[in-house]
Order: C-alpha cells, then sequence, then structure tokens
C-alpha cells in the first residue's frame, strides 16, 4: 500500500487517500483477471480434451485457437 509519509518503529504512517483507493482498485482488478484467466484456461483445456481429430469441431478449434495464440505455440502444434 502506497504511504505518503512516516513509518517505521512506533511513527505514525499518513496514507495519500488517492492513491490508496487507486492502489486497492489496481489490486482488485488483477485478482478478479486472474480468477478469470484460470477459469478461461480450465475451459479451453476442457473444450480440447473432448475434441477428436477429423471432426469439424476439432478443425475449427485447431484453426481459430491456434491463428490467434502468440503463446502456446507447443498446444497449437500437438493439435495438429
Amino acid at each position: 500500500m502506497p504511504v505518503l509519509r512516516g513509518g517505521g518503529k512506533g511513527n505514525e504512517v499518513l496514507y495519500d487517500s488517492a492513491a490508496v483507493i487507486r492502489w486497492y482498485a489496481e489490486r482488485d482488478a488483477e485478482i478478479e483477471n486472474e480468477k478469470l484467466r484460470r477459469e478461461v484456461e480450465e475451459l479451453r483445456r476442457a473444450s480440447e480434451t473432448d475434441l477428436q481429430p477429423g471432426t469439424i469441431e476439432y478443425e475449427r478449434h485447431r484453426l481459430t485457437a491456434c491463428a490467434g495464440r502468440r503463446t502456446g505455440a507447443e498446444k497449437c502444434q500437438r493439435l495438429r
């Protein structure tokens, strides 16, 4: 948490209210985004395990999911 001044052993700590509110809002957003990222990744893994090579769903997933990814190229290679 951002400190305006003070702190240390036995000293009063003063906080800038606007900075503290901004810090908490950013922290909450980061936590929520991480939860959503995990959920999306779990759903993606679950959908990938249901795909059978040669089906329309498999090809659609392979073409759409792998085309837009910049990371995780090894996953796309496994699907090919």
